[in-house]
Parts: C-alpha cells; sequence; structure tokens
C-alpha cells in the first residue's frame, strides 16, 4: 500500500473509533505525507488542531498507524501552509461581521456563523454533534431541537449554523431564522396591519424555523397562541424547527403547559460554561486573527480567571491588548493583571468560610477536618487548594489564611499556595477540579 491508502485505511479505523464530531473536527482534514526512518509526518490545517493533535490523538492514530507500519515509533503534525489556515473559532471569534445588510434578508443567516467556525469542548461537544446531525437531516433527526445555555456561549452560532449548513446542501430549502422578539413584534404588526394571513403564510411555509431566545414568549399570550399554531403546522408536516433559550422549557415562567410540552418532544441539549483548554483555545486564536503575539503564561492567566462565558473572555483580551497600546507598552504578565484587577477581584460576598464549605463538600470530607493538623493524604491536598484560592481571590496576608485554616504557620500557607500555582500549570486535572470549585463558590 502507498501512503494515500495507508492514511485511508487509518481514517477508515479512526472514524469507526471516534464520535462523529470529533473525526470531522479534528482528523477527516488530514494527509499522511511522508514516512521516513520509523517517523510518520502527518499535515494539519491549523496550529489549533496540531495542538489538539498532539495532546488528545497521538496514542491513538500511533497505534491505529501500526497496523499497517508496525515500526513506526512517532507521528509528528505539521500545520499544511499551502492552503489558508482554516481556524476554527470559538464562537464567531473575531471574523465575525456585524453588517447584517450583506445578508439575504430572505433566511436572516449571517454567514460567519458556520460549523467550521465553532471550537468543540467538553462544554457543547453534545450540542454541536446533535447541531450537525439535524443539518444533515432536517426534519428527520431530532425534531423540534432545543438548545440551552447561559449568555455567550454559543447557542446563536449553533442556530445560524443549522441554517447556513441546509442552505449549503439543499439551496432550494426555505430556511428562516428570527429572535423570538421580532417574532413577537411582527405578529403584532400584522394584527394592526390586518396582514396575518401574510404572517401565517411566512412563518407556516418555511421548511427550516429557527428561532432564538423562545424564553420571550413568556408572558406574551397572544404570541404564545400563534406560536403554538406555527409549532404545530410545521411539526406536523416534518420541517424542522430548532430553538434556543437561556433555560429548559419547563423553567420558562408564564409559559403554557401545552407549549412547554411541544418544546420538550425532541432533543435538548445543553451548553454549559467552556472549560479551561476551550477558552485556551479561543484566546490563542482570538490572538491570531488580530496579529498579536501574546505569551502564553498571559493567555493562561486570563483562561483561568475569566470562566463565565465566552464574550467576556474576548473583552478581557481585547482590555488587555488596548490598555497595552494605549499605555506604548508590550503585554506581560503583570500589565495583564493589572487591566484586569477589576474584572477579577470582583468577589463580593465571598467569604473564607464559604470555601472551606465548597472544598470539604467536593471533596466529600468535614470542615473540621481540613482544618485540622491532620496530614494524610485525602486532607492535604483539599487544604492546599484552599490556601491557593483564598490567596488568589483575595488580598489576605499568608498569616490571616493561616489563621483561618486552623493557627497554620503562614510558612506552611506559602509552601501550599505556592505548590498549587505551581501543579495547577501542569496538571489539567487539577485545573479542572479547582476550576470546578470556583464556580461552586460563586453561585452559593
Amino acid at each position: 500500500m502507498n501512503l494515500e491508502e495507508i492514511w485511508q485505511n487509518t481514517l477508515g479505523e479512526l472514524e469507526v473509533t471516534l464520535s462523529k464530531a470529533n473525526f470531522k473536527t479534528w482528523i477527516k482534514d488530514t494527509k499522511l505525507t511522508n514516512y521516513k526512518n520509523c517517523h510518520v509526518i502527518v499535515s494539519v490545517p491549523s496550529t489549533f488542531v496540531k495542538t489538539w493533535l498532539d495532546k488528545k490523538y497521538h496514542s491513538i492514530i500511533v497505534k491505529t498507524l501500526r497496523k499497517y507500519l508496525n515500526d513506526i515509533k512517532s507521528v509528528e503534525f505539521v500545520i499544511n501552509n499551502k492552503k489558508p489556515s482554516n481556524e476554527r473559532l470559538l464562537f464567531s471569534i473575531g471574523t465575525q461581521n456585524n453588517n447584517y445588510a450583506s445578508v439575504k434578508p430572505k433566511h436572516n443567516l449571517n454567514p460567519n456563523y458556520v460549523f467550521e467556525t465553532f471550537v468543540i469542548g467538553q462544554s457543547n461537544r453534545l450540542a454541536y454533534a446533535t447541531s450537525q446531525a439535524v443539518a444533515e437531516n432536517p426534519g428527520l433527526e431530532h425534531n423540534p431541537l432545543f438548545i440551552y445555555g447561559g449568555v455567550g456561549l454559543g447557542k446563536t452560532h449553533l442556530l445560524q449554523a443549522i441554517g447556513n449548513a441546509i442552505k449549503k446542501n439543499k439551496p432550494e430549502a426555505k430556511i428562516l431564522y428570527v429572535s423570538c422578539e421580532h417574532f413577537a413584534n411582527e405578529y403584532i404588526n400584522a394584527i394592526k396591519a390586518k396582514k396575518m394571513d401574510e404572517f401565517k403564510r411566512k412563518y407556516r411555509q418555511t421548511d427550516i424555523f429557527l428561532i432564538d431566545d423562545i424564553q420571550f414568549l413568556s408572558k406574551k399570550e397572544g404570541t404564545q397562541e400563534e406560536f403554538f399554531h406555527t409549532f404545530n403546522s410545521l411539526h406536523q408536516t416534518n420541517h424542522q424547527i430548532v430553538m434556543t433559550s437561556d433555560r429548559v422549557p419547563k423553567a420558562i415562567p408564564d409559559l403554557e403547559e401545552r407549549i412547554s410540552s411541544r418544546l420538550a418532544w425532541g432533543m435538548i441539549v445543553d451548553i454549559s460554561q467552556p472549560d479551561f483548554e476551550t477558552r485556551m483555545a479561543v484566546l490563542e486564536i482570538k490572538a491570531s486573527v488580530i496579529k498579536k503575539k501574546i505569551e502564553t503564561e498571559v493567555l493562561e492567566y486570563i483562561a483561568r480567571y475569566i470562566t463565565k462565558n465566552i464574550r467576556e473572555l474576548e473583552g478581557a483580551l481585547t482590555k488587555v491588548v488596548t490598555d497595552a497600546k494605549l499605555l506604548g507598552i508590550e503585554i506581560s504578565l503583570e500589565s495583564t493583571k493589572q487591566s484586569l484587577k477589576d474584572l477579577i477581584s470582583d468577589n463580593k460576598g465571598e467569604t473564607p468560610e464559604k470555601l472551606i464549605e465548597v472544598v470539604s463538600l467536593y471533596y466529600g470530607i468535614t470542615k473540621d477536618e481540613l482544618i485540622s493538623k491532620r496530614r494524610t493524604h485525602n486532607l492535604v491536598l483539599p487544604r492546599q487548594i484552599c490556601m491557593f484560592i483564598l490567596k488568589k481571590r483575595t488580598k489576605m496576608s499568608y498569616p490571616k489564611i493561616g489563621a483561618i485554616l486552623g493557627g497554620k504557620d503562614h510558612t506552611t500557607i506559602m509552601h501550599g499556595e505556592k505548590l498549587i500555582a505551581k501543579k495547577v500549570n501542569e496538571d489539567i486535572e487539577l485545573m479542572k477540579q479547582i476550576e470546578e470549585i470556583e464556580q461552586k463558590l460563586s453561585i452559593i
């Protein structure tokens, strides 16, 4: 077999082994370009794909390749510079064009919202895969599809990506994207202008109905009635319906039960806060888009402390870059801390007692055990994490933190805090544990 045949066979096995979404995102657009001295070179489309393959899929690719090249020792991923880099931007970073005047009014889709510009992480993997399935088989797979999650996490991007993918594969399809607020306003205007027949034709004769922020149906009785009949008309004829919301159907207040139940007829998927790896990917890509070389430690600092959503993450990086430009200085960790001090230090309502409670519950120990003098393994790590988070999120001195944690010496606190600060940059599992603890702390 030649290299192309070997790689096609390898791809075939990987496609069966991996999820469809992961294969299409990370593996499909790669190519085996060289094999020499037991060393394989695989061409990849972008820096981000290279990094992700090195981290996540290196071992499985080597293992699969050994079935055809049994003396293989290593695989190197090399960026293909012959084609424009197809960086997978998260939530339309950098390339978003806010000029909607160029978008055809018949479907209202923003052409920049496509699957190719969406980075997949643990927080959005299911929503992404389900959206792709809907785009490939509209009206058959997951109808209706209901995507929910907080602000700035990518719901609108996925919603419109479905529309754009269908538009590309089925140009004849009638696709309509609207916000719920637009639907309600158009309904009111149609009543006033006595054009309800025209309104009904527009919405009930579409093939793909994409409606954003469906929670705004709340308390709108007349609009709910019209939406109910529109939904029934489309669903009965197997026309695809996709909706987004900031909460699950049953949590939308003042929504008729008959509508709430229909929203849940199909598939419900959520998008949660992006994990550290995804946030790092966002920042790396954003930095490349704005053509700014920023040190990894700066990006890691932003990714570790700005965790709520992508919009805040983008805003933080923009502020760091803008402040440095206005002050005429290079971007450094210190300048970044100064730029973001107001964003990161906003921890009102958090107390050491709350942190101790959260950490104790997280690791399944009691508060008394956490602050005790016992040094068993199951207590040392939670205690040191308390030291690290208290120092990071408050302005407490080491002696004061020691007093809170059972009267420990300030040198013990300093050692524990610095140990975790070092480990957190090397241990992804530890990093995730600390992120989860901080998220729980912020919602208590």
